[in-house]
């Protein structure tokens, strides 16, 4: 529940949670009410503290426009067939999304089975750490079924060992997420496991997996000339993983001058480096605002 309090030394505390959440879909837009229309006269607003799941969409079809690519699997008449993979809206690791990819491999019935079990596949995207990259592994399709390998999904086979292609869009922001120029990988038929990493590129590619590191938090009422949105009140970078909980309180209040007039309700915004609303999956969030009296400090 919203609640409001004050003390004598002119200073006042809203709290907003997810009772004042808009059910926009996208958590990030709370609004106050207050019981009656309040006047601001030499007032100034502050965060006191932001409590929030790092858990923004980082892939999705808008406003991001990074949820597709494609990929070629050899064919037994020496060919390629063309897949595209569209990843469903969500907050992914690198992991995830080459989770997803292989979802889709089982679907399209590109996968075999070793002797142990476990299925195999000719594409992967995986981390590479030591030089904070991400790899495409394109591998090998057999001519021929390997020793001890099982064909569960009646997987094509290639003609000639032809290596899988990965298709990254020129249509889309795919290749942002993962530092890629966009093209095809390798761009010419090979018929050897194939490894292409987002360092590899020059000038280098530095990925990004999460393009919205930094949450920008405006309120109506606000006018700072200063700032873009000049409603922009605070701006934060989660120092959690993501799916981590965000608990912060600055150091020291950032005041901003609340305009004089009278106000009926204040709308808090968690906003993208673009100026555009998150999705926040979780909604729960909670904001502590305070306000103060200038004279009064």
């Amino acid at each position: 529940m919203s609640s409001s309090s004050h003390n004598n030394s002119g200073s006042h505390t809203l709290v907003l949670n997810k009772d004042n959440l808009v059910a926009d879909g996208k958590n990030s837009t709370l609004i106050y009410k207050f019981p009656t229309s309040v006047q601001f006269k030499d007032e100034q607003l502050a965060i006191a503290q932001l409590q929030l799941y790092y858990s923004w969409e980082n892939i999705n079809d808008s406003p991001l426009n990074n949820n597709s690519f494609q990929y070629q699997f050899p064919t037994n008449a020496g060919g390629y067939t063309t897949h595209t993979i569209t990843i469903p809206n969500g907050l992914y690791e690198i992991s995830d999304i080459n989770f997803y990819l292989q979802s889709q491999m089982i679907i399209n019935n590109h996968y075999l089975v070793n002797s142990s079990g476990q299925y195999v596949y000719y594409l992967e995207l995986k981390v590479s750490p030591t030089d904070y990259a991400i790899a495409a592994n394109m591998y090998s399709v057999p001519s021929s079924l390997p020793t001890g390998f099982t064909n569960p999904a009646s997987m094509p086979f290639s003609a000639g060992g032809q290596t899988t292609k990965l298709i990254v869009l020129s249509t889309n922001k795919f290749s942002e997420t993962i530092g890629f120029n966009a093209g095809t990988y390798p761009s010419s038929t090979q018929t050897t496991d194939q490894t292409q990493k987002s360092s590899d590129f020059t000038p280098r590619n530095i990925p990004s997996v999460q393009p919205n590191r930094n949450i920008i938090v405006t309120c109506t009422g606000i006018n700072n000339p200063y700032a873009n949105p000049q409603t922009k009140i605070f701006s934060i970078a989660p120092n959690v993983a993501i799916g981590g909980y965000i608990d912060y309180s600055p150091p020291e209040f950032l005041y901003n001058d609340l305009a004089d007039g009278f106000f009926n309700e204040l709308r808090i915004q968690l906003l993208d480096k673009e100026g555009v609303p998150l999705t926040i999956l979780d909604p729960d969030i909670t904001i502590l605002l305070t306000i103060r009296n200038i004279l009064a400090k």
